[in-house]
Protein backbone atom coordinates (compact mmCIF):
# COMPACT_ATOMS: atom_id res chain seq x y z
CA UNK A 1 0.00 0.00 0.00
CA UNK A 2 2.82 2.42 0.85
CA UNK A 3 4.47 1.69 -2.49
CA UNK A 4 1.29 2.58 -4.35
CA UNK A 5 0.90 5.83 -2.42
CA UNK A 6 4.50 6.73 -3.18
CA UNK A 7 3.95 5.97 -6.86
CA UNK A 8 0.73 8.00 -6.87
CA UNK A 9 2.48 11.01 -5.30
CA UNK A 10 5.28 10.69 -7.82
CA UNK A 11 2.84 10.64 -10.73
CA UNK A 12 0.90 13.59 -9.28
CA UNK A 13 4.16 15.55 -8.98
CA UNK A 14 5.04 14.83 -12.60
CA UNK A 15 1.56 15.95 -13.73
CA UNK A 16 1.85 19.23 -11.80
CA UNK A 17 5.31 19.82 -13.23
CA UNK A 18 4.02 19.16 -16.75
CA UNK A 19 1.09 21.52 -16.20
CA UNK A 20 3.47 24.27 -15.06
CA UNK A 21 5.87 23.64 -17.95
CA UNK A 22 3.16 23.63 -20.64
CA UNK A 23 2.44 27.43 -20.77
CA UNK A 24 6.15 28.24 -20.86
CA UNK A 25 6.74 25.85 -23.72
CA UNK A 26 3.75 27.17 -25.67
CA UNK A 27 5.08 30.72 -25.30
CA UNK A 28 8.49 29.58 -26.49
CA UNK A 29 6.98 27.83 -29.52
CA UNK A 30 5.07 31.00 -30.45
CA UNK A 31 8.25 33.09 -30.16
CA UNK A 32 10.18 30.68 -32.36
CA UNK A 33 7.41 30.67 -34.95
CA UNK A 34 7.50 34.46 -35.02
CA UNK A 35 11.26 34.35 -35.57
CA UNK A 36 10.93 31.88 -38.41
CA UNK A 37 8.29 34.04 -40.06
CA UNK A 38 10.61 37.02 -39.88
CA UNK A 39 13.55 35.07 -41.23
CA UNK A 40 11.66 33.48 -44.12
CA UNK A 41 12.22 35.10 -47.49
CA UNK A 42 9.69 37.75 -48.40
CA UNK A 43 6.77 36.76 -50.62
CA UNK A 44 8.22 38.93 -53.41
CA UNK A 45 10.66 36.19 -54.28
CA UNK A 46 13.74 37.82 -52.74
CA UNK A 47 15.93 35.74 -50.55
CA UNK A 48 17.74 36.97 -47.49
CA UNK A 49 21.52 36.90 -47.73
CA UNK A 50 23.09 34.06 -45.83
CA UNK A 51 25.50 34.85 -43.05
CA UNK A 52 29.04 33.65 -43.63
CA UNK A 53 29.96 30.52 -41.73
CA UNK A 54 32.68 31.65 -39.36
CA UNK A 55 32.46 28.80 -36.91
CA UNK A 56 32.33 31.23 -33.98
CA UNK A 57 29.49 31.58 -31.57
CA UNK A 58 27.54 34.78 -31.05
CA UNK A 59 29.18 35.32 -27.66
CA UNK A 60 32.65 35.10 -29.19
CA UNK A 61 31.71 37.52 -31.94
CA UNK A 62 30.30 39.98 -29.41
CA UNK A 63 33.57 39.82 -27.45
CA UNK A 64 35.53 40.54 -30.60
CA UNK A 65 33.26 43.48 -31.43
CA UNK A 66 33.63 44.95 -27.93
CA UNK A 67 37.40 44.56 -28.07
CA UNK A 68 37.50 46.28 -31.44
CA UNK A 69 35.37 49.14 -30.10
CA UNK A 70 37.83 49.65 -27.23
CA UNK A 71 40.78 49.69 -29.63
CA UNK A 72 39.03 52.20 -31.88
CA UNK A 73 38.24 54.48 -28.93
CA UNK A 74 41.86 54.29 -27.75
CA UNK A 75 43.17 55.16 -31.21
CA UNK A 76 40.75 58.06 -31.54
CA UNK A 77 41.96 59.49 -28.21
CA UNK A 78 45.58 59.13 -29.29
CA UNK A 79 44.83 60.84 -32.61
CA UNK A 80 43.13 63.73 -30.83
CA UNK A 81 46.14 64.16 -28.53
CA UNK A 82 48.58 64.09 -31.45
CA UNK A 83 46.49 66.61 -33.39
CA UNK A 84 46.41 69.01 -30.43
CA UNK A 85 50.18 68.66 -29.98
CA UNK A 86 50.74 69.31 -33.68
CA UNK A 87 48.55 72.41 -33.57
CA UNK A 88 50.46 73.83 -30.61
CA UNK A 89 53.82 73.17 -32.29
CA UNK A 90 52.76 74.79 -35.56
CA UNK A 91 51.40 77.83 -33.72
CA UNK A 92 54.72 78.32 -31.93
CA UNK A 93 56.74 77.96 -35.14
CA UNK A 94 54.71 80.38 -37.28
CA UNK A 95 56.43 83.75 -37.87
CA UNK A 96 54.87 86.91 -36.42
CA UNK A 97 54.58 88.49 -39.90
CA UNK A 98 51.91 86.00 -40.92
CA UNK A 99 49.46 87.44 -38.42
CA UNK A 100 50.00 84.75 -35.79
CA UNK A 101 50.30 85.88 -32.18
CA UNK A 102 53.82 86.40 -30.93
CA UNK A 103 55.32 83.89 -28.61
CA UNK A 104 56.46 84.81 -25.15
CA UNK A 105 60.15 84.74 -26.06
CA UNK A 106 59.60 87.21 -28.93
CA UNK A 107 57.78 89.56 -26.58
CA UNK A 108 60.59 89.30 -24.03
CA UNK A 109 63.17 90.03 -26.73
CA UNK A 110 61.28 93.14 -27.85
CA UNK A 111 60.96 94.34 -24.25
CA UNK A 112 64.70 93.91 -23.73
CA UNK A 113 65.46 95.87 -26.92
CA UNK A 114 63.23 98.70 -25.69
CA UNK A 115 65.00 98.73 -22.34
CA UNK A 116 68.38 98.83 -24.10
CA UNK A 117 67.32 101.80 -26.23
CA UNK A 118 66.01 103.62 -23.15
CA UNK A 119 69.25 102.91 -21.31
CA UNK A 120 71.30 104.27 -24.22
CA UNK A 121 69.22 107.44 -24.25
CA UNK A 122 69.72 107.88 -20.52
CA UNK A 123 73.44 107.24 -20.78
CA UNK A 124 73.76 109.95 -23.44
CA UNK A 125 72.17 112.42 -21.09
CA UNK A 126 74.95 111.82 -18.49
CA UNK A 127 78.15 113.71 -19.37
CA UNK A 128 81.29 111.59 -19.68
CA UNK A 129 79.49 108.24 -19.53
CA UNK A 130 77.98 108.06 -23.00
CA UNK A 131 80.41 105.45 -24.37
CA UNK A 132 79.91 102.77 -21.69
CA UNK A 133 76.61 101.27 -22.86
CA UNK A 134 76.91 101.80 -26.61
Amino acid sequence: MIGLEHELLSVNLKVEHANMELPRLRTRVNELQAYTNVLKPASTGRTTPAAPATGKSVVELERVINAMKRVIEKLQKENAQIRSQMESVTKENQPAASGAPQTRSNEEFENLEKELKQSKKKSKSYPGRSGLLC
